[in-house]
């Protein structure tokens, strides 16, 4: 049962492995209701460098100034506040939880370690340091269920618990529905839009992509495909070899247009210009990605897995991980179904409504309150 007594809440984002998390924490705030959630304050930390635009709230006061001295006098002048730590812990706190982003959970996932010696080492690496950081909390939060699968097992020897407080849509995405655009579509005045996105963990899946609808350009279909390419300016997520491969498997496809993104505000245009969105994903790690297409309303087709079936459900079109021909019949089907184009899209945008940073924040508040009820009482018990 949750506490009726107002609590405030710290949350370190002044550690450098929390620079991905901190967009997350800003839109979350800015969407917060904490009264509600019987919070009275938050109170967030982080580095004079720090160029994340956090909200102007009452309840929020924010602390650039020696961040990483600060925080450790005020968890110690106030030791009932519940600390939240991004990525890594920088303080330790008896109530304290760690919100981990998907690639700060990834290194604990066999699967996603680099190739060759060099690789796995690396990983370990990693993997032992974000380790030593776990055991200094009693709760960790994951923005996905794929994070939550690579933590679970390791927090389990520890009796740590483990909660999923997803992604949130950012409001730009959720625009009127563009039946109109769909309709016209329907006389093939333009060529249809299939869109996906690129990330290094995507590279096998947006080739496959790219595979699918060459195969519906070499058949006659008036058909494109869009990739969106998050790039600051200075650096994006693929090294080297995601480039090259891409850069093949695009040569001579006129059909194909990359198109980078510098912030996550460029993005709904893309998606409210496409026709249909292809997540070959098989599991929800960036899954942002996927709830941008849905409130965005677009059609949407998906491989076929069991945390896809979760998020989408049923209803839509699904096709088998990794099968390019697979693929390529399915958007052939979809493009061509003014049933699954027009009201499925319209089920896409219905479920996405779930997913709002307001929704988010409820989540996030009473879970790690939650949890440290769950804690204290387990202490009282021992």
């Amino acid at each position: 049962m949750v506490s009726t007594t107002l609590q405030s809440v710290a949350i370190d984002a002044s550690n450098k492995r929390s620079e991905d998390l901190r967009p997350y924490i800003a839109q979350m705030l800015c969407a917060a209701s904490p009264a509600s959630q019987q919070v009275d304050h938050v109170t967030l930390f982080c580095t004079n460098d720090d160029t994340t635009q956090w909200p102007e709230q009452p309840w929020l006061t924010i602390v650039k100034e020696n961040a990483t001295t600060a925080l450790p006098e005020f968890m110690e002048h106030n030791p009932e506040t519940l600390l939240v730590s991004l990525n890594s812990v920088t303080c330790d706190h008896p109530n304290s939880s760690l919100l981990l982003s998907d690639a700060s959970a990834s290194v604990f996932d066999d699967k996603t370690s680099g190739g060759g010696l060099l690789g796995k080492l690396k990983n370990k690496m990693a993997a032992q340091a974000h380790e030593r950081s776990l055991g200094t909390v009693s709760n960790i939060l994951c923005t996905s269920h794929y994070g939550d699968g690579c933590v679970t097992q390791l927090a389990k020897t520890r009796s740590q618990l483990v909660n999923v407080v997803p992604n949130g849509v950012d409001p730009d995405f959720f625009r009127p529905m563009h039946f109109h655009r769909m309709v016209e579509k329907l006389t093939f005045d333009h060529p249809f839009m299939w869109l996906t996105y690129i990330t290094h963990q995507s590279i096998n899946e947006v080739i496959l992509a790219i595979e699918a609808v060459d195969a519906l350009h070499k058949l006659g279909a008036f058909v494109e495909l869009k990739l969106l390419l998050k790039d600051d300016g200075v650096s994006h997520e693929l090294d080297k070899d995601d480039l090259r491969r891409i850069g093949k498997a695009i040569r001579n496809r006129n059909f194909v247009e990359v198109v980078k993104v510098r912030e996550t505000r460029e993005m709904p245009q893309h998606f409210h210009s496409a026709d249909g969105f292809i997540w070959g994903q098989t599991t929800d790690r960036d899954c942002q990605y996927l709830f941008y297409a849905m409130a965005s309303g677009l059609p949407i087709v998906a491989a076929s897995t069991d945390l896809n079936k979760r998020h989408l459900g049923q209803r839509i079109r699904f096709f088998r991980p990794l099968d390019d021909n697979d693929l390529a019949d399915t958007l052939e089907r979809s493009m061509a179904d003014i049933h699954f184009r027009i009201i499925g899209s319209a089920r896409n945008h219905k479920r996405s409504l779930k997913y709002t940073w307001e929704k988010t924040a409820a989540i996030f508040f009473a879970t790690i309150q939650n949890n440290y009820e769950i804690s204290t009482t387990a202490e009282a018990i021992a």
